[in-house]
């Protein structure tokens, strides 16, 4: 995944109003995915979300509770095979946060 990439999975969450409303930070990209802290006020503490891209153009979209003392990361919800114009519903109902105004 290269810079490009990400930036456009970060427009098809909302863009910058989808930063703004969610808080989302420290955003990181490599080969396979890309990942992005939360705040702490999302649903069943996730704090970490990792998106990949698959083969089929598809998203696998990873939902995380990191402990951000021992760095131990613990799997709350998983979403696979979701195209680009479902990741911002699937994000609002993993999070209960909302993407835009």
């Amino acid at each position: 995944m290269d810079k490009q990439t990400a930036g456009t999975i970060i427009k098809q969450f909302g863009g910058n109003q989808f930063i703004a409303m969610t808080g989302a930070k420290n955003f990181v990209f490599c080969d396979v995915y890309m990942k992005f802290m939360l705040p702490k006020q999302a649903k069943d503490k996730i704090n970490l979300i990792q998106v990949s891209i698959t083969v089929m153009d598809t998203y696998d979209v990873e939902y995380f509770y990191m402990n951000n003392r021992t760095y131990d990361k613990t799997l709350v919800a998983k979403s696979e095979n979701i195209y680009d114009d479902m990741l911002r519903g699937d994000f609002e109902a993993k999070t209960n946060l909302n993407t835009v105004l």
